[in-house]
Parts: structure tokens; C-alpha cells; sequence
């Protein structure tokens, strides 16, 4: 059984305090009770802990410098390409913010393309002693993989974009609140519902989208039942586009970006007159649908991050665990009003003080 100081004061008949001074080689004590207590710690076999005693020194400096652990925030863009990405940018100042409050820094760095590129990254890291990642989805592609020695790094993941290893994930895709979107649809008296995603996104998001949208067809089967239009590729085009719209003839269309938007006002049809958008993305601008709430969801990355970092968990993985965000509603201008007699909406409303 290691002995400790208290043991020792209670051998030699001293305070805890009285103890310590003594062993510590400090004047202010009588030379009698200082040898009576270095005398007892001999016999008793006492082996001073340097960790512990760097950390009561420590504890005792009036002026303390402050560290701050450096955490690494990596994105699928270069740093100066944030502003592109409002969603990143809201993610990277949730982050930041509880880091800062909470004793960290962090840093804004990129994950290349190429694997040789990621394993200087890796070798980069490791040299300035950052462990704690923060992994954000991939833009430029699918599922992915980085090649980092993740033995040395504690990590968390935004999204579900990285194939290996298991790490704790923060999502925004919650089905309950894709059920709501729907269902508001419903009440705001469309029955044309339609629905356009990328394979890109599905594939990010795990279906998440595109299962809801059947789920809620299957459920209100006095609805017209539409063909999702899904594109191949990241970007719409009007060849994909005009065919699914002429047969199916939507009065509503659920879709992820700007893109539908910008591609009705071409063809010359009136949103919300003619047609309603509602957007799984909403951010601020005309258009109506789920705001995401991407600050929280950098603040939850930082949390997981910081209390794995002070376990010391580093290497080892805990079983997957997923952290879902709910989504604000955003009200915007692309859709019909909502009727006075509408039951409350399942959604939080999205205002400027949301955060």
C-alpha cells in the first residue's frame, strides 16, 4: 500500500500541513519537529509523487500561466473558403465559442483529397501535440476515408460522411422532425407533394430523407403519390428536371439548396403562387422549411471532444454513439400561409435569438 502524507503526519504527530512544509525543505518550522517528521516518512518507506507535486505547486502560484489545448476543426474547403459554406461557418463558431469558454483553441484545417497529403497532415499534427479533431462532412465526395493514425488522436465526426473508424457522431437528421416537415405540408393544404435530392446527399445523410418522404406517402395514402426525382450527380440540370416536373406536376417540392428555387423562377413559375419550395437546409433567405441548427451542433462536437480528451479516452474508440440536433422551422416566403386552425406545429419557430 503506497504511503502517502497524511500517513506520515499521523506517524510523526503533525498536521497534514506541518508534514508537507517539513518535507518540502521549508524554514518556517522547528528544526526538532521537521527531523521528527522527515524520520517517520523514512520509516514509513515515503516516496514523494513528482506529478503531484508539480500539480499542488501549480495550485499554489498566484499568477498562473494558462494553457489552452490546441483542437483541430478539419473541413472538406481550404480556410478562406468558409464564407462559401454558411453552414460551416455556423458549425466552426459553435465550436469555437465552447472551446474558447471552455480552455481550448481551435484551428480551422483542411483535409486533403490525396492520401499522401492526408498522412503529412497527420504527421503535422501529431508534431504540435494537437489531439482532439473535429471531423466535418466531405463535400467533393461520398463516404470517405483519411488516412490518420487514429490511435493518437481523440476525434469526433459532424455527420456521418467518414467510413472508418467508429467515432461519436452529431447529426441534424432526425426523423421526427422530417415527419413534422411533411406533416406541415399537408396541413398548409398541399397534396402534390414532391420530393428532389441528389445522391450525393442521400448517400451522406444514410437514406434519411428519402425514407421519410416514403414513409409519410405510405402513411397518407389519400395524397397523390409522386416519383421522387433523385440526380445522379451533385447539380440539377434542366433535362433532369423538366420531365419529372411536367408528369408529376408538384404544388409543393422538398428539396436540399437553392437550386430548385433559381431553376423555377427560370422557367417563369411563381413561388409561392404557383408552385411552394421547402427547404431542408433553410438559412435565413426567402425560402421556407428545417433550419438546422448548426451552431449547437459545434458546440455538442466541442463538449463530446473535451470530455473524452479529460477521460483520456485517446485509442480508444467507445461504441458508436450519435447525437442528433433537432431542427428549427424557418418561415420564410416560399410557401402558402399556415391556416389559423392548424394544431402547434411539432417544430421550435427559428428566430434571431434562437441560438
Amino acid at each position: 500500500m503506497r504511503v502517502n502524507l497524511r500517513t506520515v503526519a499521523a506517524e510523526a504527530g503533525v498536521s497534514v500541513a506541518t508534514a508537507s512544509i517539513a518535507l518540502r525543505g521549508l524554514k518556517n518550522i522547528k528544526p526538532e519537529t521537521k527531523q521528527r517528521v522527515l524520520e517517520a516518512a523514512r520509516q514509513l518507506g515515503y516516496v514523494r509523487d513528482p506529478q503531484l507535486a508539480s500539480a499542488l505547486t501549480f495550485v499554489r502560484q498566484k499568477e498562473k500561466a494558462i494553457f489552452r489545448e490546441t483542437l483541430a476543426f478539419m473541413a472538406d474547403v481550404p480556410n478562406p473558403r468558409y464564407s462559401e459554406y454558411p453552414w460551416l461557418e455556423e458549425e466552426f463558431r459553435g465550436a469555437s465559442e465552447y472551446a474558447r469558454a471552455n480552455g481550448y483553441q481551435l484551428e480551422r484545417h483542411p483535409y486533403p483529397d490525396e492520401k499522401k497529403q492526408q498522412m503529412v497532415l497527420n504527421r503535422q499534427l501529431k508534431a504540435r501535440g494537437i489531439r482532439g479533431l473535429v471531423i466535418t462532412p466531405a463535400l467533393k465526395r461520398g463516404p470517405f476515408r483519411l488516412s490518420i493514425d487514429w490511435e493518437n488522436f481523440i476525434a469526433v465526426e459532424i455527420g456521418q460522411t467518414l467510413i472508418e473508424p467508429n467515432l461519436p457522431e452529431i447529426i441534424h437528421d432526425v426523423p421526427d422532425d422530417y415527419a413534422h416537415m411533411f406533416e406541415e405540408l399537408r396541413l398548409r393544404g398541399y397534396n402534390r407533394i414532391g420530393f428532389t435530392i441528389t445522391k450525393h446527399d442521400e448517400i451522406r445523410r444514410h437514406w434519411a430523407m428519402m425514407s421519410a418522404y416514403l414513409v409519410f406517402q405510405h402513411k397518407h395514402k389519400e395524397l397523390h403519390k409522386l416519383q421522387p426525382l433523385e440526380s445522379p450527380t451533385a447539380s440539377w440540370s434542366n433535362e433532369l428536371l423538366a420531365p419529372w416536373f411536367r408528369r408529376e406536376k408538384p404544388d409543393v417540392i422538398v428539396t436540399n439548396g437553392p437550386h430548385l428555387g433559381r431553376w423555377l423562377h427560370q422557367i417563369g413559375r411563381c413561388v409561392p403562387d404557383d408552385v411552394g419550395i421547402c427547404r431542408i437546409d433553410a438559412m435565413n433567405g426567402p425560402d421556407s422549411g428545417l433550419r438546422p441548427n448548426y451552431i449547437a451542433m459545434g458546440y455538442a462536437a466541442i463538449e463530446t471532444l473535451a470530455s473524452r480528451l479529460e477521460r483520456n479516452t485517446q485509442g480508444r474508440h467507445t461504441p458508436n454513439s450519435v447525437l442528433s440536433i433537432p431542427n428549427f422551422w424557418f418561415e420564410g416566403k416560399s410557401l402558402r400561409p399556415r391556416p389559423q386552425s392548424a394544431p402547434a406545429m411539432g417544430l421550435r419557430l427559428y428566430s434571431s435569438s434562437s441560438f
